[in-house]
């Protein structure tokens, strides 16, 4: 059923990409502008281009990809548990703003469009929608996937600093009701490997995403960025101020700082930690635990994202 449904995807795929092809590339021909034929044409390419790189993801890194959703849903189920939150959410007012951001910048792929009535442009115009949002779609991947790491890490970051901080300042060992309750130390001990494991696995999966993501969304970028600094060079010198025009620029240029916000905030989430005087805790007068901190501290140079 599931290879079924690719091959599904595959088709609808194909027929939309030819059909926007040809009556992108029909309805540019009636431009005499060279400058404005060339930038239909680079637009026409770079969504080419990002639609097969998608068909690809899908046949050749359908497990891969189904196994990385699979694993930030269990990140954040573990990270649930590990806080005893009974509220079900993603993120706080920050994620939110972000979020309606992006699909308020959905919008302005339809103000690119002059509409008419006619079964033919009907049918353009769908072909046109489906292909331009499956160009963008690599791009809105990398944001809720960058958005997501950034969040993980800041609630871990966030659970260390405040509850197990105390757990850990609470086992003195001079405390003679801990030495003959080592319940409290077991608990705090066990806390201490789930935010081990925790960050661990955050840095796993987030360079999996990486070694996915990283060339599509180069890919995916270098076109958006492309299209904006044609359209904005012509626009300027030939003092065409349409709205069509700026629309799309603007649509790029939201995804492109939203992209960059998520990507910020991820990586300040890995970075913070070192910041939270780890090395200071109390963690018992076992040799293990100890050896346990310190190979972890190592560890945190090293799996900064980047």
């Amino acid at each position: 059923k599931r290879r079924g449904y690719l091959w599904i995807c595959l088709v609808i795929r194909l027929l939309a990409s030819c059909s926007y092809g040809y009556s992108y590339y029909a309805w540019s021909g009636q431009y005499d502008d060279l400058y404005l034929r060339a930038f239909f044409g680079f637009r026409l390419i770079g969504c080419l281009i990002c639609s097969v790189i998608i068909l690809v993801m899908q046949f050749w890194f359908g497990e891969e990809l189904l196994n990385l959703v699979n694993r930030f849903l269990q990140l954040f189920r573990r990270m649930q548990s590990l806080t005893n939150s009974q509220k079900n959410r993603f993120g706080d007012r920050a994620e939110f703003l972000l979020m309606f951001s992006k699909v308020f910048s959905l919008l302005f792929v339809f103000m690119t469009f002059r509409l008419m009535l006619s079964p033919w442009f009907l049918l353009t115009l769908l072909c046109d929608l489906y292909t331009s949002v499956g160009t963008g779609m690599i791009t809105h991947l990398c944001f809720v996937s960058y958005l997501s790491i950034g969040v993980l890490y800041r609630d871990l970051n966030n659970y260390v600093d405040c509850q197990l901080r105390a757990q850990l300042r609470s086992l003195n060992g001079e405390n003679d009701s801990l030495r003959n309750n080592p319940q409290p130390k077991r608990q705090a001990i066990a806390n201490l490997d789930k935010c081990l494991y925790l960050y661990d696995e955050i840095h796993q999966v987030s360079r999996s995403f990486q070694r996915l993501f990283d060339l599509p969304l180069f890919l995916s970028l270098a076109q958006s960025l492309l299209a904006m600094t044609m359209v904005s060079y012509h626009a300027i010198l030939r003092r065409q101020y349409s709205f069509n025009l700026w629309g799309l620029v603007i649509k790029l240029l939201i995804d492109v700082v939203l992209l960059t916000m998520s990507v910020h905030s991820a990586v300040n989430g890995s970075r913070l930690i070192r910041r939270l005087s780890f090395e200071n805790y109390y963690v018992t007068d076992s040799q293990s635990y100890h050896q346990k901190l310190e190979l972890f501290l190592g560890r945190l140079h090293h799996q900064e994202l980047r």
